[in-house]
């Protein structure tokens, strides 16, 4: 178990899927700290509810959430991956924010698969379950600012 936040980027095949979901999570420590968080992201995130479910809904287009993932500054085979949440874009001061390092070749699996499909899905997790049902934003937009492993035939 972690024993503080963790931001991972995975991909996730759904069962009878076809492809796989990219998808980045924030790892929480306790349970509790999984409900705190779903509650502070459903409060500022600005994404639209497209499925409405009182269990499960769907959210789309949120624009208060960023990711960046960038060069380690010592670690070749790593990268750090940013998460920021701000109440508003005008805001100078993150609601949340965490920075993580992340295996180089995961993230460069991560972006091919984010470029194929031009969206991932952004949710918590604990003890390395995805919890969806928590928290389900679709998002689009990811920085990238750091050299990808070569993947495929030379």
């Amino acid at each position: 178990m972690p024993k503080s936040f963790s931001v991972q980027v995975a991909r996730f095949r759904a069962p009878g899927e076809a492809f796989d979901t990219p998808i980045i999570h924030l790892a929480c420590p306790t349970p509790e700290s999984v409900s705190a968080i779903a509650q502070l992201f459903h409060l500022y995130h600005s994404g639209e509810e497209t499925i409405k479910s009182p269990t499960n809904p769907v959210h789309v287009g949120d624009t208060q959430i960023k990711v960046t993932i960038t060069e380690h500054p010592t670690d070749p085979e790593r990268v750090l991956v940013e998460l920021a949440l701000k109440r508003s874009p005008r805001d100078l001061t993150y609601v949340f924010y965490q920075l993580s390092e992340q295996d180089r070749l995961a993230a460069s699996l991560f972006r091919l698969n984010h470029e194929f499909t031009r969206s991932y899905v952004f949710c918590l997790s604990h003890n390395n379950e995805l919890l969806f049902d928590h928290l389900y934003l679709v998002k689009y937009l990811v920085d990238y600012a750091f050299k990808p492993v070569e993947i495929g035939p030379r």
